[in-house]
């Protein structure tokens, strides 16, 4: 016996802190031991790395085994944050898991509802405390602790209003107390805020989210009790919601027998829903994916019965009979209407709730989350079936999925239910369904194949990679230009100043493009990136509008005056644009940057502050850009025939077209319904290259500086000491040395006899010059 207990003590102090495991057998009440011969094994304790997140190090852990870390930022947090080492790869299992951790904010709410403090002060508080953590860090403990809180202060605000006699004060509070409790619900209903819910486990994220609809609904019958409007309707951006307290007429009916009062066509007639788009991973999230604007040409429709039978139905105040569904939530929190001679109606409609409340992962919700109720959000009143509700939902996608079903959330057994619900007819974008009770409804569908978030997740996948390779050939050729075009003083001109400018502004807004555009982790920074590019692409521009101008002069002047243009430019290429973001950032600094990527949030009109610029640059540009071509094409030439000219043009001025920012025009027609993706490319494709097209104009096919690097070449690297031989004279002076010689000199040589001999002079100049550019054009375009 004590020879297997010395056995068994050495087996386990090698097991731990060396590497031969000894196997012993003990034999049936003989109580001794025997080593097994030849099973000595060789075993090599795994780990896990140290490694640090979020500020917090997390040690160096043994392999199957789980620590507990301090939550980030101890000093404003409670609980601890754990870690998995892995068996089987020793390696860590995902992200820390941060469900127990939960900010100081909830248990200071917690203290001030039980020290009674007004319900509207709080409920602002919760908003704001949840707006700034959903901004930084939000974790699962702080979502689990919003819910207790949401009930608390619905049974704190009813008993404060119903006691308040002043009827003005009671209204005032009322509504500021349900403005404040919506925005905090639309901050947990939040693209942010659900990817936090979807670390939780489910049943415990579907128990919560449950909760947290039946609260909100809860919180728009309590206002609708407590002030004198008889409708009022609130909007977020992912929910929504409109109260009417209707009087007994039973006597306005139409021929239908429908009730004029409650018949909707829509259940809001002008809310739209803004900031509607995502990335979620998750299959359960595919519905959400895509660049999607709802707005209530997509809402479902309703059809009330008359409003007889939705008083009688209320008075009778039954819970449904089918299933064992109660629908009943915690008793405390219910909210029953006191003015029993109004009939209160609400309506609800949420906009991402269903991918919270889906764990199987073939099917999804395919449609808002509807919801009405008739007095008391917590009882479902049954309705007759000779008068159902009936509506219509508008698909969210219609790629990838089949098999609608018109569906309503049991609030009791935490599922999708099909009780009680009939498919009337169902269309591609559309399903039509019929109820024989009031609660939240949706449309679910099984997924099918791959969907079209999926198609256009492989578009994007490649229009990236084309982004990302084009961008790094074009910061290769945008550095050479402005590298040639500074370090030569002999092409320093007004006209290569934009050149140099515009490469400069184009290479820094790429590289940070390709570097930080999808930066987010930091959200400061993020938008400080946003800021970034915004400017330096309205930069950009502005020295395209300045190339543009530039071109036009040249045409319609045979001599330039280059004195303190360089100012000007420089004062409204680089002032203007400051002057632009400088605005944007004071009036909607939170509208840049996404969840997905460092930029201008494209579902906010602040957009505009970034395209109409670019709009207004690309109508001029295109003016110069016709202006030169009729200019030059009515100048006949001397040594080619027409086709030749026009040929010349054509391909300069498709050069041009990218030079001056034109092709940007393409990004307003991704907004054609079945074109976008044709668009995206060629949008992609031509604007990623854009430094290319500009190293290829303005120093492969341009003479005088091909010219001047041949010099330099020669001179520093071939070490030849005739750098002005014949075969590297520009066309550029071949031509000025042509004029000079010939008709410039036999035109100055003439005697000035008056003004119109002036004027011929400067018009036959002006000829000449003319006729030098169109000669220019012949194949490539030079300078």
């Amino acid at each position: 016996m004590v020879l297997m207990t010395v056995l068994l003590l050495l087996r386990f102090y090698l097991y731990v802190y060396g590497d031969i495991v000894i196997s012993a057998t003990t034999q049936n009440g003989a109580g001794s031991s025997t080593a097994q011969d030849g099973t000595n094994l060789r075993r090599k304790r795994s780990f896990c790395e140290e490694f640090e997140w979020d500020g917090i190090i997390v040690p160096r852990t043994l392999a199957c085994s789980e620590i507990e870390i301090p939550c980030p930022d101890p000093e404003n947090t409670i609980g601890v944050t754990t870690q998995k080492c892995s068996c089987e790869s020793s390696g860590w299992e995902g992200k820390p898991n941060t469900a127990n951790c939960t900010h100081k904010w909830v248990g200071l709410l917690d203290q001030m509802i039980d020290s009674d403090e007004p319900a509207e002060h709080i409920s602002r508080k919760w908003a704001q405390f949840l707006q700034d953590s959903v901004k930084q860090i939000l974790f699962g403990g702080d979502l689990v602790g919003s819910i207790e809180i949401g009930e608390k202060l619905l049974s704190l605000a009813r008993v404060q209003y119903a006691i308040l006699d002043n009827e003005e004060e009671r209204n005032e509070k009322a509504i500021e107390f349900t403005e404040m409790y919506g925005e905090a619900g639309n901050e947990l209903l939040s693209d942010r805020a659900a990817i936090v819910w979807m670390t939780l486990p489910d049943d415990v994220r579907i128990r919560e989210v449950s909760s947290l609809i039946s609260e909100l609904e809860q919180s728009a019958t309590l206002m609708a009790e407590f002030i004198s409007e008889k409708q009022k309707r609130i909007e977020y951006n992912n929910w929504a919601f409109e109260v009417q307290m209707k009087g007994p007429i039973p006597n306005h009916v139409d021929d239908s027998g429908k009730s004029k009062l409650v018949r909707r066509s829509h259940i809001f007639d002008a809310i739209s829903f803004t900031n509607i788009s995502s990335s979620y991973t998750n299959a359960d999230f595919n519905e959400l994916t895509g660049n999607v604007t709802f707005s209530f040409s997509l809402s479902p429709t309703f059809l009330m019965p008359p409003l007889k039978i939705l008083q009688q139905s209320a008075q009778v105040a039954v819970l449904p009979t089918f299933g064992d569904s109660s629908l009943l939530m915690r008793p405390r929190s219910r909210v029953i209407p006191t003015r029993r001679n109004l009939l209160l109606v609400a309506y609800y409609v949420f906009r991402s709730v269903g991918a919270l409340l889906n764990t199987n992962k073939t099917t999804i919700a395919n449609s808002l989350i509807i919801g009405a109720s008739v007095n008391d959000p917590m009882t479902s009143i049954p309705l007759p079936e000779s008068h159902p509700v009936t509506f219509k939902f508008y698909h969210l996608r219609t790629n990838g999925v089949n098999n609608p079903r018109c569906v309503f959330w049991d609030i009791s057994k935490k599922i999708w239910s099909k009780e009680g619900c009939k498919t009337l007819r169902t269309v591609n974008d559309s399903t039509e369904c019929s109820c024989t009770h009031l609660t939240s409804f949706a449309i679910l569908m099984d997924i099918t194949g791959l969907s079209g978030h999926d198609k256009e997740s492989v578009v994007n996948q490649v229009l990236n990679l084309t982004t990302t390779v084009g961008c790094i050939f074009s910061i290769i050729c945008l550095s050479l230009t402005s590298l040639v075009f500074t370090c030569f003083r002999s092409l320093w001109s007004v006209r290569h100043m934009i050149h140099s400018n515009l490469c400069f502004c184009l290479l820094l807004a790429e590289l940070v493009f390709v570097t930080s555009i999808d930066r987010t982790e930091n959200r400061t920074i993020c938008r400080a990136v946003a800021v970034i590019l915004h400017y330096f692409f309205l930069s950009a521009f502005c020295w395209m509008l300045l190339e543009g101008y530039q071109l036009y002069l040249m045409l319609v002047q045979v001599f330039e005056n280059e004195e303190g243009k360089t100012v000007f430019y420089c004062l409204y290429a680089y002032g203007f644009p400051a002057i632009i973001v400088a605005i944007t950032v004071g009036v909607a600094w939170s509208n840049y940057s996404t969840d997905q990527y460092c930029w201008l949030n494209v579902a906010t009109p602040t957009i505009w502050a970034f395209a109409g610029p670019i709009a207004v640059v690309i109508v001029f540009n295109i003016v110069f850009l016709g202006v030169a071509l009729r200019v030059v094409l009515s100048v006949p030439s001397r040594h080619r025939n027409r086709m030749e000219q026009m040929l010349g043009w054509l391909k300069g001025s498709a050069t041009l077209l990218c030079l001056l920012g034109v092709t940007w025009i393409f990004g307003y027609l991704m907004i054609i319904q079945g074109a976008e993706t044709v668009f995206a490319y060629i949008f992609t494709i031509l604007n990623c290259l854009q430094g290319v097209f500009i190293f290829i104009i303005h120093v492969v096919l341009n003479d005088k500086v091909r010219s001047t690097l041949l010099r330099f070449l020669r001179a520093n690297i071939c070490c030849l000491s005739d750098v002005n031989t014949p075969s590297v004279v520009s066309t550029d002076q071949k031509f000025t040395d042509m004029m000079k010689n010939s008709d410039l000199s036999r035109i100055s040589s003439q005697p000035l006899t008056g003004s119109s001999d002036w004027r011929s002079i400067k018009k036959e100049e002006k000829g000449l010059f003319l006729e030098k550019v169109s000669s220019q054009m012949d194949g490539k375009f030079r300078n």
